[in-house]
């Protein structure tokens, strides 16, 4: 495994807006800066909380966290700006079109002024968050299509190669490894002090999240038909492991132990059985969520795996979650929000007449979905789902974007890392996280 620290990678960035304020901004300022009472007595304003953004926690795993809400606080300020984007592999174009039946690649996750993301031709990059600037980059001779995670200083993931790698989140340099033996799709999942992730024999795997020791794994027989290449990632709560794999099946099992505790096996109408998005746990409501490329977008049981409800569509994007309703696209390009608790009642539905939807992501307002044919970036009202704002692209999207502090980080199918904020925002960069 190679690491280098580049200073610059010429990967076409654009200059980053001026925060210069202009003079009617200017005297805006000096409004907020005091009321006049009575011609009297001034009222000075904390200029920090007028102009940075308030820290948000940072979107440090796919989809957010291991109960893969993919939800954000907050809500994003139309219209959006493209405020950098940079090239992820250096040969151009290099990262190839996803075909049809193909699954996302890597997804950006930020951490402490720090987006990191994967290339399939070129390892695990680290980008600056505030100028789209090169920071280090990990090679390790094949490509990275799982989604990296972080946490204690650490980012975590897997790598065609076959093997799990964690580096240091300043250096890019390595802590442990582990070789699983075959290409690792999934995105790890980390809890309970452990680090969770499956290999494409769909082998499920728990180290120890500090040292890279191995704790267990679930070995299931090979599965010998044509599937969907990609492989879930597992998902966490109250000391149990949901994960999924290609004939359907769902388990729970014992976080410590990796012990099956109920195993459910989803029905499919069609060739491919694979539920590879991510699951989605609902714990208050008791309820896990997993969709069926050909099957159905399902609500079991946490505590049994049986099918509570089930919606007549099918596809392998993972679910959004907002405390409230699920949002889901399916594979004929349309985005749909779900009462989970009414047994799945549709809520609305929306046909954006599209090839191929991304999975949605969603804040306290609006959710999120890109396409690729056309390429826009779609954001909706999430109680309606009328369309708020359409942002063409000259570049396709497949995966899903990532929200940080109200802006949105997405990679195109051409292999550029966008970074898009509000036009007229108050600050043009975040520093750090906590």
């Amino acid at each position: 495994m190679k690491k280098r620290n580049l200073r610059d990678n010429g990967g076409g960035i654009l200059r980053p807006a001026k925060a210069g304020l202009g003079m009617t901004n200017l005297f805006l300022l000096l409004a907020v800066l005091f009321s006049i009472e009575g011609c009297s007595r001034f009222q000075w304003i904390n200029l920090k909380e007028i102009f940075i953004p308030k820290a948000t926690p940072p979107w440090a795993t796919l989809h957010g966290g291991p109960l893969h809400w993919g939800y954000m606080p907050g809500e994003i300020s139309t219209p959006l700006k493209l405020h950098w984007v940079t090239a992820l592999s250096e040969q151009n174009g290099s990262i190839l079109r996803p075909q049809r039946f193909t699954l996302e690649n890597s997804r950006p996750t930020a951490y402490n002024g720090a987006i990191f993301v994967g290339s399939p031709t070129s390892g695990l990059v680290a980008i600056d968050w505030s100028k789209g600037k090169e920071l280090w980059r990990v090679e390790d001779g094949t490509g990275v299509e799982s989604t990296p995670a972080i946490a204690q200083d650490q980012v975590l993931f897997g790598a065609q190669n076959g093997t799990f790698y964690s580096v240091d989140s300043k250096t890019g340099d390595e802590n442990w490894r582990l070789d699983s033996g075959v290409e690792i799709l999934s995105s790890p999942t980390i809890a309970e002090g452990k680090v969770f992730f499956s290999n494409a024999r769909e082998s499920l795997y728990a180290l120890d999240l500090t040292t890279g020791e191995w704790l267990w794994q679930v070995d299931r027989e090979v599965f010998d038909k044509v599937t969907i290449r990609g492989t879930a990632s597992p998902a966490v709560d109250a000391g149990k492991v949901y994960h999924s794999f290609f004939d359907g099946s769902v388990l729970c099992l014992e976080a410590q132990t990796g012990n099956i505790l109920w195993e459910t096996k989803l029905p499919s109408e069609g060739q491919f059985t694979d539920v590879d998005g991510a699951l989605l746990l609902i714990p208050s409501l008791h309820q896990l969520v997993a969709a069926s490329f050909d099957g159905h977008l399902s609500g079991l049981s946490l505590d049994s795996g049986e099918i509570l409800w089930k919606l007549e569509s099918g596809g392998s994007s993972t679910a959004a979650y907002d405390g409230e309703w699920l949002y889901w696209t399916d594979r004929e390009g349309t985005l749909m929000a779900i009462d989970p608790s009414s047994n799945g009642q549709m809520v609305w539905e929306k046909n954006l007449h599209v090839e191929f939807l991304s999975a949605p992501v969603v804040n306290d307002s609006q959710v999120l979905v890109a396409s690729d044919d056309p390429e826009k970036i779609f954001l909706l009202d999430k109680k309606t789902g009328d369309i708020l704002e359409e942002s063409w692209i000259t570049s396709g999207f497949h995966q899903t974007p990532t929200l940080v502090d109200g802006n949105i980080l997405i990679v195109s199918e051409k292999g550029g890392l966008y970074r898009f904020r509000p036009r007229y925002s108050r600050a043009t960069y975040t520093t750090t996280w906590e």
